[in-house]
């Protein structure tokens, strides 16, 4: 996404892009089941399927990544009310939209307590699986806007915080959280899991490993292509042993399941952007323009899907059937469907954006 108030980075919008194809196809898995075995590529291929939801992880610490760099790590100032005034105008279109759908479907028992909740930021509580209105139209996707939004809020302390003493702050507040974790996992058990992954709580550390990376990236030299690619290896290997723990609902694993998810997915970050390679400019251009429509993709994803099962491709009893559909037919009409409303729903409100750093 572009924006006025820094450099343009390409590849951050080819990773949304995939974050955003990655939680699609674990949504819209069908049958497809890991059966906690890693014997071949096959199981590493279900393992991954079944554990796309990490791909909501990977767009938080690129939030986290972003915002460190537009700041140049807090040395720019920024003016706080400029900062929320974007962050408003960047999702607020697109959220109403859909919260309004599902105040409409449910208007019969809709009350103001639905419109409080959008502006009190609570669009993660009031389901029990996943964030508000998805028992009117499926939108529980939504839950991430709020922890976002809750990052959004902190954000120009935490670059001031940066600013004034480096990752200092950033280490304290992850060691700070990660003991809010341990002490809510003794009290709830592995069960607790469920609330970190839709609250600010269990997300916190993520945004800030993605802010440390950013910090990182700022103060080293390009790498080359080789060491890029031992960085990916590893951060790959991280991610698929993360996942295999997660399957695996382990209490002492659950306290820091999401920070060290996150510290692979920014070296992965840290690797693919500070990387020494030339891409195809097509290529790159258009990986991008993907990555611009992946907050569409996201919220409108799951609508679609359950529209074209009722009209085009059912449930196909053959996982591996059903997964083809998706890619070859979901995802290219979630795109379709995406750019429509990037053009007419968020990009004239991106048109109003101002500069908020200096």
């Amino acid at each position: 996404m572009k924006t006025l108030n820094n450099t343009y980075l390409s590849r951050l919008d080819h990773l949304r892009f995939f974050a955003a194809a990655l939680v699609i196809i674990y949504h819209c898995r069908g049958f497809l089941k890991y059966n906690n075995e890693l014997s071949g590529p096959v199981d590493f291929l279900k393992l991954w399927i079944t554990g796309g939801n990490s791909g909501a992880s990977l767009f938080l610490v690129l939030s986290g990544f972003l915002f460190c760099v537009i700041s140049n790590a807090g040395a720019k100032n920024i003016s706080y009310g400029c900062f929320i005034k974007n962050r408003v105008l960047r999702i607020a279109p697109m959220t109403v939209l859909l919260c309004f759908i599902a105040i409409s479907v449910n208007r019969v028992h809709s009350d103001p307590m639905d419109i409080l909740r959008i502006l009190t930021l609570q669009l993660n509580t009031g389901h029990a699986t996943t964030g508000w209105g998805q028992q009117y139209y499926p939108i529980g996707q939504i839950w991430t806007i709020a922890v976002e939004f809750q990052f959004y809020l902190l954000f120009p302390f935490l670059a001031l915080f940066m600013r004034n003493d480096g990752v200092k702050t950033m280490f304290g507040m992850i060691a700070v959280m990660l003991m809010v974790k341990y002490s809510l996992v003794i009290f709830k058990g592995a069960p607790i899991y469920g609330i970190f992954y839709h609250t600010i709580i269990g997300r916190m550390d993520q945004f800030l490993i993605g802010m440390i990376a950013g910090y990182l990236y700022l103060r080293k030299e390009k790498i080359s292509f080789t060491v890029a690619a031992v960085f990916l290896i590893v951060a790959i290997s991280g991610l698929t042993s993360v996942l295999y723990f997660n399957k695996k609902s382990i209490p002492d694993f659950v306290t820091f399941s999401f920070t060290i998810e996150a510290a692979f997915w920014a070296l992965l970050i840290y690797a693919y952007c500070s990387a020494r390679f030339s891409m195809n400019q097509r290529v790159d251009a258009t990986l991008a323009y993907l990555g611009g429509l992946s907050f569409s993709m996201y919220l409108l994803h799951l609508p679609i899907y359950y529209i074209l099962q009722r009209k085009l491709i059912p449930m196909d009893p053959n996982p591996t059937m059903h997964l083809v559909k998706v890619i070859l037919v979901v995802i290219p009409v979630t795109i379709l469907a995406s750019a429509l409303t990037y053009a007419y729903v968020e990009k004239p409100f991106l048109k109003l954006r101002v500069k908020y750093t200096k």
